[in-house]
């Protein structure tokens, strides 16, 4: 969907394989890729690797006519996102994760990030990250700045920091 004023209006899509070809050459080529969705991780400085979660639940948009809003994290992800944190472990990287859709609530009623705006299958997701070492997530798709930390019962955390996008200004 394109936004013109204040009415959405439908527009064309890009497949996962156009996205990769079209940024190809924008660094995405250079990248250790997913094999189901287009998640990568990139070591930009020594001791630092980032993981980008491709988050979106892009592959009914047509059928349905929208996009849909809630996220989702294939397993195959899971399963690579486990794999690259032991990479960086074995390699005594810190490791920043980012998703479009938020793990955690972002709330403090607990209503605001309904699961229309959250990651499906968040407590399994975290349970991943925290076992991998990451404790830091940066999440967007609620538009709101704000930012949640999550213990687990064993002492375990998962540091969530939301940022809007920047279109929305002031950031408050």
């Amino acid at each position: 969907m394109a936004l013109h004023g204040r009415r959405p209006e439908p527009t064309e899509t890009v497949a996962p394989d156009d996205f990769r070809r079209i940024y190809a050459d924008a660094g995405y080529g250079d990248t250790v890729t997913a094999p189901e969705d287009l998640s990568y991780r990139v070591d930009p400085l020594p001791g630092l690797t980032l993981l980008m979660i491709d988050s979106a639940r892009y592959n009914r948009n047509e059928e349905l006519g929208r996009p849909e809003t809630a996220g989702a994290v294939a397993i195959e992800t899971l399963e690579w996102m486990e794999r690259e944190l032991e990479y960086a472990r074995r390699d005594g990287r810190a490791v920043l994760v980012f998703f479009h859709h938020a793990l955690l609530d972002h709330s403090t009623t607990g209503r605001y990030a309904s699961t229309r705006y959250r990651v499906d299958d968040a407590a399994r997701i975290g349970r991943v990250l925290v076992d991998g070492g990451a404790h830091v997530v940066m999440t967007g798709h609620v538009h709101v700045h704000n930012n949640t930390v999550l213990f687990t019962d064993r002492g375990e955390w998962i540091h969530e920091l939301s940022a809007p996008p920047v279109s929305i200004y002031p950031h408050r």
